[in-house]
């Protein structure tokens, strides 16, 4: 015979309601806010390289051998705008997420073929070129829970 068990259920106070509000408004508009600082992080990392004013990219010392440092700038600099830009119009997210794949598995070579200008002396303590390719790395994650989030949005209106 199976008996029965009934939880109690314990009343929620005045304070675990609105903490509940409040996780709800975030995952609300949580994903927008990572949304639009990733689209912020991207368009000024782009504007850094299009003045010609970012010093911590190891991307455009390999670049450099087969293009001009300026050239170089110039292109990461365009590439990283037009991830920003898509970004931050909704529905290019997906097309961002592919940019930025690309961008991410480019953007990882120093770590492959100049190890040795993203460590400090001792292993995993990163330069500050390190710091940076890690920073991307950071900010691919935020973009596949954007586009996760979109997907989720996309069977919400439909369902």
């Amino acid at each position: 015979m199976q008996i029965n068990k009934m939880k109690r259920v314990k009343r929620l106070s005045p304070s675990d309601i609105k903490t509940i509000a409040w996780s709800l408004r975030i995952e609300k508009n949580g994903y927008k806010v990572l949304q639009y600082f990733s689209a912020f992080v991207f368009i000024w990392f782009a504007c850094l390289k299009l003045l010609q004013v970012d010093e911590a990219d190891l991307l455009l010392v390999l670049l450099s051998k087969i293009l001009s440092s300026e050239q170089g700038m110039l292109i990461l600099g365009v590439y990283e705008l037009i991830i920003g830009i898509s970004l931050l119009y909704t529905p290019w997210v997906y097309t961002s997420l592919k940019l930025l794949g690309i961008y991410i598995c480019v953007n990882f070579l120093p770590f492959i073929f100049m190890s040795e200008h993203c460590f400090v002396d001792i292993a995993f303590v990163l330069s500050a070129e390190g710091k940076a390719i890690i920073l991307h790395l950071a900010l691919l994650s935020g973009a596949i829970v954007i586009a996760g989030r979109q997907h989720i949005k996309i069977i919400e209106l439909k369902g």
